[in-house]
């Protein structure tokens, strides 16, 4: 699975490459902003199979970026989990009311990241007609 992790704490970014690496099922993409994040969308559109974004950014927050995804051809049902620390229900209705598929609080545990991965990737696979 191509994955765009979008977060603007680069150690959470270095972690997430570290951690899919070792698992090696799949390949994460990181940027720190919004904007580049949404640089990346426009240019490539449905190249990536899952995107990460983190809520709290500055300037572009994660739910906007969402929104771009949401509305990006190609990118409508591509699925987007929101990794951040903001827990309140607030964030979480803005989230999902933006097109978030997952939502996943940090500090998170890699393993259960790496099931939510697992269990999107099954999700949007299409029936093997055999």
């Amino acid at each position: 699975m191509k994955i765009l992790a979008v977060d603007d704490d680069l150690m959470i970014l270095e972690l997430l490459e570290v951690a899919m690496a070792s698992i090696g099922e799949h390949e994460v993409e990181t940027v720190s902003s919004g904007e580049k994040a949404m640089e990346l969308i426009r240019k490539q559109g449905s190249c990536y199979d899952c995107f990460l974004l983190d809520i709290q950014m500055p300037e572009i927050d994660g739910i906007e970026v969402c929104k771009v995804i949401r509305a990006t051809p190609g990118c409508e049902h591509t699925p987007v989990i929101m990794v951040t620390a903001m827990s309140q229900a607030t964030y979480m209705e803005r989230a999902y009311a933006a097109g978030a598929t997952d939502y996943l609080t940090k500090p998170f545990d890699f393993t259960e990241l790496n099931a939510r991965l697992n269990a999107l990737t099954q999700a949007v696979q299409p029936d093997d007609p055999t």
